[in-house]
């Protein structure tokens, strides 16, 4: 290091508005709270009762097999139903409900009112105000919350019971105060305001917009900032409350239940909060379609915005069940999916050269639709995006024309399996992919299948698979950030 390289350092990096100042301020005579004496240890542990660090779990072997043969599937009200019992420090419990509402036609400009309706539920309901309500949450020791249409949350096994008969109260039995909704709307629209200005938030709007096929008020719909806000200032209260009374209920849904609890008393909990609730509108699953859109790249001004944002995307035509799934799913994770710092991306573009301070890949690829994509996304000062660019591109281009070598496509398959399997080891996860499984009609055997596959991989299969879904030349590039004035200081 050289004494110039240092100050060139602190001088792009100590900027006055990235200081945060504090003044002391001495007084004669301050005003000092009165402390109560400590009680001694003796004192405060005299009743206490370790229940947690008494009870015992069980080492539970969290394989797509024994998941399976642990699992009890069933219906209760309506409802699918994956039910693992098994003994856990605590007697911890894990519950996830998902339910489906509406089909394209019935949910058609509505995504707003849908979303404020979810966001309203836990504002207040037939027996309880919002207060009351969080008190409650903290009784029955529930963490997690109801968003939308489903609700996840862990709690004991003494309070499970109690705390799904109190998520279906909230989700059926909502008030709606209009206090709390006014309340909500400013919010939502002081959020939305609020990114206006944000590079990550107009990149991706200038993405989405790019990529979408739908016309305005289909539920797959990319709303644009300003559309998103003037969608909530027309939302009202009447809105919200005929959404309610018209969706909410069970057409199809799941519920997933793992930890420390009695099956057949549960299940019958769960028949008993949702048995009778009925949607008055017919579910029909919205099919989202492949499209092949065409490569541009644009470039969105932030004024006085520090960080700069880099997007790419390029749509696959491709779903998890198909047979070249893992192989680009394994090539994602060496790119930028899920090695860390050690993948090729971020080897680059922030390790060697030093551009970002954040990047990575995303490969999204659904299990009902062919609708999938791929991304990249990097964040950077705006001066360096353009560098962020080449060296994005450049990547990109060996790993097509070379393909992956076999030592990182092993650390690859080590990496992504132990992260499969660390996942099923934490029961809210579990809970999670158990519903979203119901949802499709598998079990944990499509995910033994799919590891297996994954752990056959060679080099020539990433490449190949890469090769058949990514060109170079079909990808969108989206830079956002205050490049006007990163052009002015560099001239």
């Amino acid at each position: 290091m050289t004494s110039d390289q240092v100050a060139q350092v602190a001088g792009r990096y100590y900027r006055r508005d990235n200081r945060i100042v504090g003044q002391f301020l001495p007084e004669d005579n301050p005003q000092r709270a009165e402390m109560p004496a400590t009680p001694s240890i003796a004192d405060v542990l005299k009743e206490f009762k370790p229940k947690a660090a008494t009870s015992v779990a069980e080492a539970f072997d969290p394989t797509p097999e024994n998941i399976d043969q642990r699992t009890k599937l069933g219906e209760a009200g309506g409802l699918r139903l994956a039910l693992l019992s098994k003994r856990n420090r605590g007697e911890t419990v894990n519950f996830t409900v998902h339910l489906h509402i509406g089909d394209e036609k019935s949910l058609f400009g509505k995504r707003s009112v849908a979303s404020l309706t979810g966001e309203m539920l836990s504002r207040g309901t037939s027996k309880y105000t919002r207060t009351q309500l969080a008190d409650e949450f903290d009784k029955l020791k529930m963490s997690g919350g109801i968003g939308g249409t489903g609700a996840s949350f862990q709690t004991t096994r003494e309070n499970l019971a109690n705390a799904i008969k109190l998520v279906a109260h909230v989700m059926r039995e909502p008030i709606f105060p209009e206090s709390e909704f006014d309340q909500i709307k400013k919010q939502t629209i002081t959020g939305i305001e609020s990114q206006k200005s944000e590079p990550a938030a107009r990149a991706k709007e200038a993405l989405a917009k790019h990529f979408n096929t739908y016309p305005k008020g289909d539920w797959r719909y990319s709303a644009t900032l300003d559309e998103a806000i003037e969608e909530v200032k027309a939302v009202t209260l009447d809105d919200l409350k005929r959404f309610h009374q018209a969706f909410y209920g069970v057409a199809k849904g799941e519920v997933a239940v793992i930890g420390d609890f009695d099956e057949k008393e549960i299940a019958g909990v769960i028949a008993e909060a949702y048995g009778n609730w009925k949607s008055l509108q017919p579910y029909q699953r919205v099919v989202s379609e492949h499209k092949d859109i065409a490569a541009t790249t644009q470039s969105v001004e932030t004024p006085d915005k520090e960080n700069a944002v880099f997007l790419a995307r390029i749509n696959v035509n491709l779903k998890d069940d198909d047979l070249d799934f893992p192989a680009l799913y394994l090539a994602n994770y060496v790119m930028g999916g899920g090695a860390g710092l050690n993948s090729r991306l971020a080897e680059r573009i922030r390790q060697k050269e030093g551009l970002s301070y954040g990047v990575g890949s995303q490969l999204n690829i659904g299990s009902l639709d062919r609708a999938g994509s791929w991304q990249v996304f990097a964040i950077a000062a705006p001066q360096n995006i353009a560098k962020v660019e080449a060296a994005f591109k450049d990547e990109l281009a060996k790993a097509l024309k070379v393909g992956f070598s076999l030592q990182e496509v092993t650390a690859a398959k080590s990496g992504a399996l132990q992260k499969l399997l660390q996942s099923r080891a934490q029961d809210g996860n579990l809970a999670g992919n158990w519903a979203d499984k119901l949802f499709v009609g598998r079990t944990f055997a499509w995910s033994k299948t799919f590891e297996e596959r994954l752990g056959a991989l060679k080099p020539d299969d990433l490449a190949a698979a890469l090769r058949k879904y990514v060109d170079q030349a079909g990808i969108t590039i989206v830079k956002a950030g205050d490049f006007a004035k990163a052009a002015k200081a560099a001239s």
